[in-house]
């Protein structure tokens, strides 16, 4: 690893986000905690530059950033002086800041991306609902919608678009007794909410949760599991929602925060995030999948003695390694006859 002091001016480097433009050099934005102001740093293929975007005021908390086509930086963040969710935009090395969202407190745990348009997608949520937002820009005005009306938002939110050009949103929700890791995703018929990890009550902890897809389309998910203290993974097939846990410790010490995940051309997840009981970063990357959950059995509840009757499920190993099924007839958990292997 190469490591290089971007800002020292002052306590600077919370809330960084970091984006990679057409030539692939890193931009980060990050809350300059001294001056109370939202930074831009960027490296130029010789050396690095800092620049403050915004100082109006105590700015650029929660901020996260994306890199358009033709290499533009659009920037979201919270205004904590008037409570408001802004977003920066810069031209011809000229930096456009304008409120997006000004209604109540809002704008906290913001996240950015942009459509196959270069248009600006951002999710976030506010201090008075603490609801799932939407905001995007179209034809030339932004556009707020609230995507979840019914949880309470607490750590982070991750936007992205799936390959059909569809917003897909990450977030932890903390209705009382009922902590759980949720998705929301948009159709042609509007949006959509699921559950991912319905388990996370019993504990309280950071933010820190990514939703990738794969070059084949499929979803990968990394995130902190507050309860148990670890680092999980989740992956979905045939609807299924695959939970696993990469990483923990002895005694209850967290293992898992800020997560954060990438996937390779082959669909192979890598994840870093901070170990508390050592203090250190960690990095994990997926050597073997099992097999995901099969699908529940079709078949015939009615028979006579002797009748043969055939029953089907299924499921897709994402190595394409064979899948081997085990069948429990009697209803006691326990595997009562094994098939031989078969394609995923």
């Amino acid at each position: 690893w190469s490591i290089t002091v971007i800002d020292s001016e002052g306590d600077v480097g919370k809330c960084a986000s970091i984006a990679l433009d057409s030539y692939d050099n890193p931009h980060v934005s990050y809350y300059d905690e001294t001056h109370h102001a939202l930074k831009h740093a960027f490296f130029n293929g010789i050396e690095w530059h800092a620049e403050v975007v915004d100082n109006n005021g105590n700015v650029g908390l929660d901020t996260s950033i994306a890199i358009d086509s033709t290499n533009n930086i659009h920037i979201s963040y919270h205004d904590e002086n008037n409570a408001d969710l802004k977003y920066a935009k810069s031209i011809d090395n000229t930096w456009e800041i304008e409120v997006v969202d000004s209604d109540g407190d809002t704008g906290e745990i913001s996240s950015i991306t942009l459509d196959k348009n270069d248009n600006p997608h951002i999710s976030y949520t506010n201090r008075y609902d603490f609801h799932l937002y939407h905001a995007y820009y179209s034809d030339n005005k932004w556009v707020i919608e609230i995507a979840d009306d019914a949880s309470v938002l607490y750590g982070s939110t991750f936007i992205t678009f799936d390959p059909d050009g569809f917003v897909h949103i990450l977030y932890y929700d903390v209705i009382p007794d009922h902590f759980s890791l949720k998705h929301a995703y948009q159709s042609n018929n509007g949006w959509h909410i699921e559950i991912i990890d319905p388990y996370l009550w019993g504990g309280f902890g950071t933010g820190g949760a990514n939703i990738v897809f794969d070059n084949l389309g499929r979803l990968h998910i990394s995130y902190f599991n507050w309860p148990l203290q670890t680092i999980n993974y989740a992956w979905k097939i045939n609807g299924i929602w695959n939970l696993e846990i990469i990483d923990s410790q002895e005694y209850g010490i967290y293992v898992g925060m800020y997560a954060a995940l990438a996937v390779d051309q082959q669909g192979i997840p890598y994840v870093s995030y901070m170990d508390m009981n050592n203090i250190d970063l960690k990095y994990a990357r997926k050597i073997e999948y099992s097999p995901g959950i099969p699908t529940l059995p079709i078949g015939g509840t009615r028979g006579k003695p002797g009748e043969k009757l055939t029953y089907t499920t299924t499921s897709q190993d994402l190595d394409n390694d064979k899948i081997q099924y085990g069948w429990d007839w009697n209803g006691d958990f326990q595997v009562d006859q094994w098939t031989g292997f078969f394609n995923s």
